[in-house]
């Protein structure tokens, strides 16, 4: 019977090609916008989930106040900031720091590139987050000075097919870097992204960089807190650490920094500037594209049976009742559903 009534429903679409055309295509057009815009926001929420203890991973945020007012908040500081949380919270388990993203030419066997997205990490960097490590040893390769991690990208670029763990890259002309370890390029939804790492240890070579209190604020903190630990407690005792290690010293000038955690799980939807409103602007776009497309497509088929009133009345006189034109008409319905949801997944794969 079931068979009969998707037969009756194939051969009514094909009889009415235009209406068929028009509700399929419509509705189908409408799917497919509203599944990319469901992968776009799947995408938006999958950022950092991949990393391990992800949920005990936290990047330290400063606000900094003049005279009492807010006047900016970053989560760049000086360095110091880590070590000192690690040394007075018990609750901290480690701690890992990074600089600014930068530029550099990286320079081996005479032939320089450019490559963006440089970082100064820290030794625990590697074992801290969860970057897969393709060679080398991830608890020691950035550990002494003038050592680099690469990219399976960037080492293909400046090696090729050689392998470059021990090999010597000079940067701007400068330094030589000994490569102590590759590791997978950054999935496209982890807010830290790198081509190339530089071990934190090599800024405390030059005596010339900034890494006490007093520094310049170019640095990132994250830190792991331990298993069944508050945050909020912890929050609680930073006033008393900030003042003891910078702001009692900033008091004269009306300047006060004032630390804070941001959740890894939070940092690019809360702290990175537009992401949340995209996601209400494409959200409410989706919601109303898929409500003009419901509501088009049910005055299109409304339109559509109410035109075949003698059909109705011929089934009636030969026997047809209530719940079998209900059934026939629910199956041409669903089978146009269905053809339109089909095209509207091939259009949004396309």
């Amino acid at each position: 019977m079931l068979k009969n009534y998707f037969n009756i429903a194939i051969r009514n679409l094909l009889r009415n090609k235009t209406y068929a055309f028009i509700n399929i295509f419509g509705l189908a057009f409408s799917i497919g916008a509203v599944i990319l815009i469901m992968l776009y926001l799947s995408f938006e929420y999958s950022f950092d989930n991949f990393h391990e203890e992800g949920n005990r991973i936290y990047r330290v945020g400063i606000k900094t106040f003049h005279e009492g007012k807010l006047e900016s908040e970053s989560p760049i500081f000086t360095a110091p900031i880590g070590p000192a949380m690690q040394q007075d919270f018990p609750e901290v388990g480690s701690y890992t720091r990074f600089n600014t993203n930068r530029s550099s030419y990286l320079t081996a066997d005479s032939k320089p590139i450019k490559v963006r997205d440089i970082i100064y990490a820290d030794s625990t960097f590697l074992n801290f987050f969860s970057f897969k490590v393709v060679a080398g040893d991830k608890n020691k390769s950035l550990s002494n000075p003038y050592s680099i991690v690469l990219t399976e990208e960037t080492a293909h670029k400046l090696f090729g097919d050689v392998n470059p763990l021990g090999e010597t890259i000079n940067i701007n002309g400068s330094h030589d870097y000994n490569v102590s370890g590759i590791v997978e390029a950054p999935p496209q939804n982890s807010t830290i992204q790198f081509n190339a790492l530089i071990s934190f240890a090599t800024l405390y070579t030059n005596p010339n960089n900034y890494m006490d209190w007093q520094g310049g604020n170019q640095y990132l903190t994250y830190v792991k807190l331990k298993e069944n630990t508050d945050p909020k407690s912890l929050e609680a005792k930073l006033p008393d650490f900030m003042w003891k290690y910078i702001n009692e010293n900033l008091a004269q000038i009306n300047v006060k920094y004032d630390a804070y955690l941001q959740p890894l799980k939070d940092i690019h939807l809360e702290y990175t500037a537009g992401i949340m409103t995209n996601i209400y602007v494409f959200s409410a776009v989706g919601i109303l594209i898929l409500l003009i497309a419901s509501i088009n497509f049910i005055n299109l088929t409304t339109a559509y049976y109410s035109r075949r009133a003698k059909e109705v009345g011929i089934r009636k006189v030969i026997g047809a009742d209530r719940k079998t034109l209900i059934t026939q008409f629910l199956s041409e319905t669903l089978l146009l559903t269905l053809i339109a949801l089909v095209i509207g997944i091939l259009l949004a794969d396309l």
